[in-house]
This record gives C-alpha cells, structure tokens and sequence, in this order.
C-alpha cells in the first residue's frame, strides 16, 4: 500500500498499455483493482476489436470530471493475462513476423 495512490470507489481506472515493447502508450479502462504496473493484460484492438497482449506501464485514477478521454470512446481491459493467452500471443506475433518477410 505504501507509495499507491488512493482511489476513490467513484474513480475511473485508466490503464496505460503498451505494444510488444512500443514506445507510444494507450489508455484502456479497467474496473479490476488488483490490475498493476507490470501485468500483461488482454485487450481488443483496431475497429475488428481483435484481442491482443499488452504490458501495463502506468495507472491513473480520474474522477468523471477529470477523465482523459470520454469514457465510451475508450476501449476496456478485457481480463488479466492467463498462461494460453500468451501462447495465443506468441503465435500471432509468429504468423505477423511469417507474412511480414515474405512480402
């Protein structure tokens, strides 16, 4: 506890993600208090909202007033990472990395 900041149980959570070691973050919206900075999460991504793996880096707690970024605009975590979902990863990574060469 020491060294967290304190939520308010009417603060949104905004998680920022990052992708396979990118430089630029993303906020998505979580209502999982046990998610922390170093957790992979599973999120949707691009308009086919396909899930991806991502590395959370930072957390922010918002008051509705204070929001970033209006909150049906903004994609929610879909659930912590479990040990398949990062095989899953892997293999998307793999078929990307295959068909990037080829081209």
């Amino acid at each position: 506890m020491y060294g967290k900041v304190k939520r308010r149980t009417t603060d949104y959570i905004y998680c920022s993600v990052v992708f396979d070691e990118g430089q630029k973050s993303y906020y998505y919206l979580t209502e999982d208090d046990s998610i922390e900075v170093g957790d992979f999460v599973l999120v949707p991504v691009g308009k086919d909202n396909h899930e991806a793996v991502v590395e959370v880096v930072n957390i922010e707690y918002f008051s509705e007033e204070n929001i970033p970024l209006p909150i049906e605009k903004t994609k929610k975590i879909i659930r912590k990472c479990k040990d398949e979902d990062f095989e899953l990863h892997t293999e998307q990574v793999e078929t990307f990395n295959f068909f990037y060469l080829i081209e």
